[in-house]
């Protein structure tokens, strides 16, 4: 099942509905769902080149010599998730969204 607010509403549409929604799409408009892929897929990108990465630690010996590296990062330009929903007035919205869990430091 998925939610989705807007608002104070909210509609809730079960995987087979959406199933059914996709479906009912690919009828009456057939060209729309790759050209939704295909303009996701060009963002997704384009937000994947621009995504600040943390560099990782790297712990050196006094000769120089690396002696350890520590991952900073949680590689969440790689956590997209597509989808699409019906917006007000009967707007198709096609989003993308990262869900990488937010990582807060002290």
């Amino acid at each position: 099942m998925k939610n989705f607010k807007s608002g104070k509403a909210t509609v809730t549409i079960q995987e087979d509905m959406q199933d059914m929604f996709m479906g009912f799409l690919k009828t009456v408009a057939p060209g729309a769902e790759a050209i939704m892929d295909a303009e996701l897929k060009r963002i997704e990108k384009e937000a994947r080149l621009n995504w600040p990465k943390r560099k990782p630690i790297i712990r050196r010996d006094r000769d120089g010599t690396i002696v350890k590296t520590e991952k900073t990062t949680l590689e969440s330009y790689k956590k997209f998730k597509r989808g699409i929903k019906i917006g007000a007035g009967g707007k198709l919205i096609v989003f993308l969204k990262n869900t990488c869990p937010i990582q807060l430091h002290d």
